[in-house]
Order: structure tokens, then sequence, then C-alpha cells
């Protein structure tokens, strides 16, 4: 349970979000044209690390939900660590309750 939180939340939005966005930003630049092509390109790489074309594509998506949420909170990665870990531990749940 808490290494499936800490290994995707914790794991994935420091480096996707914590890094990857934050020094994709800085080199396309902080204005709104760069931080859109920002937030796509990391959602993409987010995307693509996700196995089968369903998984890639709902990943891609939640890239965009968490790269957006993620600087619209003042680049807070407690927000994008809860809004990752929700889902993660519903999903934990609902695996050992179908058994």
């Amino acid at each position: 349970f808490f290494i499936g939180i800490g290994a995707a939340a914790i794991g994935e939005e420091m480096l996707f979000r914590g890094f990857l966005l934050n020094n994709i930003n800085a080199l396309v630049g902080k204005n709104v044209v760069g931080t859109v092509l920002t937030i796509l390109l990391q959602a993409f790489v987010f995307g693509v690390l996700h196995s089968g074309v369903q998984g890639m594509v709902s990943a891609g998506v939640i890239g965009i939900i968490l790269g957006t949420s993620y600087i619209l909170s003042g680049r807070n990665l407690l927000v994008v660590f809860v809004a990752h870990a929700f889902p993660d531990v519903l999903s934990i749940i609902s695996s050992y309750q179908s058994q």
C-alpha cells in the first residue's frame, strides 16, 4: 500500500511535474504558450511510459490534468501528490475487495 503510493504518486510526481515540467518550462519559456506546450509535452512522455494504448491515452490525459493542477497551484507538489495518490489508493482497495 505505502510502496504503491510512494513509488507511483510521490515518485512519478517528483519526476514528471517537479523535474520534467519545471525543466522543460525553463527551456521553452514560462510564458503562456511555453507553459501550455510544456504541460502537453510532459503529459505525452507520462502517457508513453504507461502500457497499452488505453493506458497511454488515459495516463496522458491524467498528465495534462496533473500538470495543469501543478501550475495552477503555484507549483505545489503536495497538490499533485494527493491528486495522484487518491485514485491509486482506490485502485489498490478495489483490487483487494474483488478477491
